[in-house]
């Protein structure tokens, strides 16, 4: 990962997990506390701050540093796709985000030390068909927390309902149920350009293999 480098204007596939596998999340206050964060962080600005503030953010300085194009956590990992926007974007956003979640977990949960599994990781989208296959893969992932095993039984309708309702994942606001602040979906609304579409691609009969 420490060789990887980001260029201005392409997407990529980032993501983490916890260090062995351990949970990042114990609960919706932590989550929420990421998601903020996920708005808060994404900026510009040379100075920020580390708030404790468990509220929704609508406003930040400077401009963001990266495109969030969709999004999904679970209890122990995460997954985004994302547009760099200004150089050095998406490690400045990632680090932001990886230190302030770590500092809060270990403060309130009693714990010390590393939270995540190194640094994060990170790979290349190069076509529209993968940044496409990404998004569902991303927005399919939480499945695994009310179907284990969904990939090999191929019950993706039976969780339908269950993604719809998933709080910790930009699909609802694809679908037209939500407003989300932290997503840009401009890209992928211009290849799929309705909810009822969107929803149509996420239940193709193909199972989706691991990225």
């Amino acid at each position: 990962m420490r060789g990887m480098n980001f260029v201005t204007g392409c997407y990529y596939h980032v993501y983490n997990r916890g260090n062995n596998k351990q949970e990042i999340f114990y609960d919706d206050q932590d989550r929420f506390y990421f998601y903020q964060n996920m708005f808060i962080f994404n900026s510009d600005a040379t100075k920020y701050k580390d708030t404790r503030v468990l509220r929704l953010a609508t406003t930040r300085q400077g401009k963001p540093l990266a495109r969030i194009v969709c999004y999904s956590f679970m209890p122990n990992h995460y997954h985004f796709l994302l547009e760099q926007l200004v150089d050095n974007g998406i490690t400045e956003f990632m680090q932001r985000l990886g230190t302030s979640h770590t500092k809060y977990i270990n403060e309130r949960h009693g714990r010390s030390g590393s939270l995540f599994e190194g640094r994060f990781k990170a790979k290349l989208i190069d076509s529209d068909e993968y940044l496409l296959h990404l998004s569902r893969y991303i927005h399919t992932n939480p499945l695994d927390l009310y179907i284990p095993g969904w990939k090999d039984t191929k019950c993706r309708v039976d969780g339908d309902r269950f993604l719809k309702q998933y709080r910790w994942s930009s699909y609802p606001f694809y679908l037209g149920i939500c407003k989300d602040p932290v997503v840009d979906s401009g890209l992928i609304k211009d290849m799929i350009t309705s909810p009822i579409d969107y929803h149509s691609f996420m239940h193709e009969i193909e199972l989706f293999p691991e990225m």
